[in-house]
């Protein structure tokens, strides 16, 4: 298994002990319809093996190559601008996204719909360098996330 990851495979998995050939517990050629549909390794993985007993997996379970990211822009923000009082960021995708997700220091702050703003009120964070990640999340049942991360500094 570990030269299948070795040569550049996200993953791999093999059986820990072979008492029985049991073909529920190997992967349906469906691996690949969930996979290619945007799934992470381990979602197709798990929907396409019917009794996942006896089994190693290794490798990387959130690998997702086919994975359609929403594109982000992010407006009222630039990269390593300084900024003080009340910022309106308003973020924007061409892609179909259900919410913008705000986090500032690895700190969700608040979430907003397409199309929606959102204030970023730099009084309450202390002056100098912060980070601020806008997440796009996809409007589809697999939820694929993108972000912008914008660095600032705070002077007030």
């Amino acid at each position: 298994m570990s030269e299948f990851l070795k040569f550049g495979a996200a993953g791999s998995s093999g059986t820990v002990t072979e008492p029985y050939a049991i073909s529920a517990k190997f992967p349906s050629p469906f691996i690949h319809v969930h996979y290619s549909a945007g799934g992470c390794l381990a979602e197709a993985f798990y929907q396409s093996v019917s009794g996942p007993y006896q089994l190693l997996i290794v490798g990387d379970p959130l690998c997702q190559p086919w994975a359609a990211q929403p594109q982000i822009a992010v407006q009222g923000l630039k990269a390593d601008q300084q900024v003080s009082g009340v910022v309106v960021v308003t973020p924007t995708s061409t892609d179909d996204v259900s919410r913008f997700e705000f986090f500032v220091d690895g700190r969700l702050r608040e979430a907003c719909r397409p199309g929606e703003s959102r204030k970023l009120d730099t009084t309450t964070l202390k002056n100098g360098e912060h980070e601020v990640r806008v997440v796009a999340v996809s409007n589809d049942r697999i939820e694929t996330r993108s972000r912008a991360v914008i660095p600032v500094k705070v002077t007030n």
